[in-house]
């Protein structure tokens, strides 16, 4: 896993809401220089570009919204700790949930939010707030547990939206009234007020509007004037080209508050209709209510948009990890096993968090180790801001590959260079690099097990498997080339009928390859059902070797004939079907089911599966 800590996450949000890098890095105590060489490690560690450069300047990419939120998420989760009471009564274990559309990432909004739960979890006895980013797509926190305090029913979920109009019904309430305003590129003199321009645009923001005709009943303004625009409010360069051509219009605290300094100007709108930002309560629990009113506080009074983020963590994820391992093993010498580590950073590790947080987390006793009353009020947070720290890490891959920046693809090592299946994924490599060419491609190869577990955590976005785990989800590729029997001539081999028998099979030397190969795997399973047993006289680590000792010496292997195509042509070797004795191969796609296919990936798939069919149906070599 990266080496990536709160102090990263925290450096990373603070360079994301300031207004330029300089200022980032005088609030980070750090120089220009050295936060741009702490962000490019960032980068290379998590797989993912996260800024564009200009000049000396960097903004966030939109792929940084995923990293974004889930650090905010995160940074909150570890700010309460320090908050949190302890060594007194016990605070409410049952936390709330705040939900907030991602599309208001960056705005007045959500820094309004995250505010109000800075100040809601700084006051004694409250609940911990766990702010969760909803959306579709590769930024919604949609997959596994919906809160970081998996075991607890929450105490009550608080909505946080912005809607046309005044008037409310059902469980939602309003927050502030906001207005319209028009986000324009200006040469000169700056207007003050205005209608709308004859070219404007509107994103179509979640609960804000629903279509321009909605605006224009309301308004009476030509519906020929405005027109719907797809940018996301993330897209901040993509925003600043099109206010060039073309005027935004957005309520107030929807502005992206870094467009306030790239020289747009906002101008208030005259005629507009009402809007407002809502609240959406669960119930009206207390402590719900409480949340709600601090909201509001930030909503209607916000703070500055970068002092909204300004987190100073004071403990770390390795010390949170070692206090999981010793309440779940009861001793520092079993935690030491566990984490892979040495027996003395085990004590120093909790002496630090203990000393971050002032409060004794672990009692040494000689019979064990046993978790303070503290440390049992603290796990069930300290074990899901962990996982949910290590769920951030493990979609990097899915983030990379939906903003076609890197795609990481695993295969068998069966695939040597001459067989029939590298030529279907050269050409589906090629042909996806036509449509992506702005996508690095990563293959590596592995046995069956690495290819199925790199999927599972994150590390390769799609795999090619001849057989799959039930843990995965799966697509089906294509049938795959037959294997056949492969002799050297020099064994003077010769079937007394049309087809090989089984006894004629037992008695050819063998090559195989099973602890390496899943085909030999495969292979020797299906035969041993029809007792057929096999005994290779080598057991060889890779198909080259084979292919090697098998063109110097009368013995034999079984593959697809397309992997010795060479010394077919050249007759040093001969081939038989087994087609009576092997039943078909098949080719599936593998993924990670915690995170849906992006439409990159799905890509790639198709192309693959693509490049099989043409295969199968000419029954020979693919030509690119």
């Amino acid at each position: 896993m990266p080496k990536i800590d709160f102090p990263h996450l925290a450096a990373f949000v603070v360079s994301c809401d300031s207004p330029t890098m300089a200022h980032a890095a005088a609030k980070l105590g750090l120089t220009p220089s050295a936060l741009s060489a702490k962000l490019s490690t960032l980068e290379a560690q998590i797989g993912v570009t996260l800024f564009g450069r200009k000049g000396r300047n960097s903004f966030p990419l939109r792929s940084a919204v995923w990293l974004y939120n889930r650090s905010v998420r995160l940074l909150l989760a570890e700010e309460y700790l320090s908050h949190a009471k302890l060594g007194g009564s016990a605070a409410p274990s049952a936390p709330v949930i705040l939900k907030l559309d991602v599309d208001y990432t960056w705005t007045a909004i959500s820094y309004a939010v995250i505010t109000a739960i800075r100040r809601f979890h700084s006051k004694p006895d409250h609940p911990y707030v766990d702010l969760i980013f909803t959306g579709t797509g590769a930024f919604g926190m949609q997959n596994g547990p919906s809160h970081l305090l998996s075991d607890a029913v929450p105490l009550g979920q608080l909505k946080i939206q912005h809607t046309i109009g005044t008037g409310v019904s059902g469980p939602s309430v309003v927050v502030a009234p906001d207005h319209w305003t028009r986000l324009t590129h200006t040469v000169g003199e700056r207007p003050e007020r205005g209608d709308i321009a004859p070219k404007t645009e509107i994103p179509d923001l979640p609960g804000t509007l629903q279509s321009d005709t909605k605006f224009d009943r309301s308004s009476g303004i030509a519906t020929s004037r405005i027109s719907t625009t797809d940018r996301s409010l993330q897209d901040l360069r993509g925003l600043i080209d099109d206010i060039r051509k073309s005027d935004l219009l957005l309520p107030q605290l929807t502005v992206p508050q870094r467009l306030r300094i790239q020289g747009i100007t906002a101008v208030p709108v005259i005629r507009s209709p009402s809007c407002c930002v809502t609240a959406e309560l669960s119930n009206d629990h207390e402590l719900l209510l409480n949340l709600l009113n601090d909201v509001r506080k930030g909503v209607e009074a916000p703070s500055g948009w970068s002092e909204a983020t300004n987190f100073h963590p004071k403990v770390s994820l390795k010390q949170i990890s070692t206090v999981n391992r010793v309440v779940q093993t009861g001793s520092m010498a079993s935690a030491a096993r566990v984490a892979g580590r040495t027996a003395p950073m085990i004590p120093a590790q909790l002496e630090q968090i203990e000393y971050a947080l002032g409060t004794r987390l672990i009692d040494r006793k000689k019979t064990g180790s046993e978790p303070t009353d503290d440390a049992e009020r603290l796990h069930s947070l300290f074990v899901g801001v962990e996982r949910a720290f290590n769920d951030t890490l493990g979609e990097r891959s899915h983030i990379a590959a939906a903003f076609e920046q890197s795609i990481r693809i695993a295969l068998p090592v069966s695939w040597s260079a001459d067989s029939l299946t590298s030529e279907c994924m050269a050409v589906a490599l090629s042909a996806f690099h036509n449509e992506f060419p702005n996508c690095q491609i990563e293959v590596v190869e592995g046995p069956r097990h690495v290819l199925h577990h790199g999927v599972l955590t994150g590390r390769f976005n799609i795999a090619v498997v001849g057989r799959i785990d039930p843990q995965v989800g799966s697509l089906l590729i294509g049938r795959s080339e037959d294997v056949v029997l492969i002799v050297n001539r020099k064994l003077n081999f010769a079937p007394q009928a049309e087809r090989v028998s089984a006894d004629e099979l037992r008695s050819i030397p063998l090559l195989l390859a099973p602890s390496q190969l899943t085909m030999h795997q495969t292979l020797l399973t299906a035969l041993a059902k029809s007792t057929v047993q096999l005994e290779p006289v080598m057991r060889l680590g890779s198909v080259p070797l084979i292919v090697s000792v098998l063109r110097r010496s009368p013995l034999g292997t079984i593959l697809p004939a397309s992997v010795m195509i060479k010394e077919i042509e050249a007759g040093i070797v001969d081939t038989f079907s087994l087609d009576h004795l092997v039943p078909p191969r098949r080719l599936w796609a593998i993924f990670s089911t915690s995170t849906p296919l992006n439409e990159t990936e799905r890509a790639l798939i198709s192309h693959v599966k693509e490049a099989f069919q043409e295969a199968n149906s000419s029954n020979g070599r693919v030509v690119p």
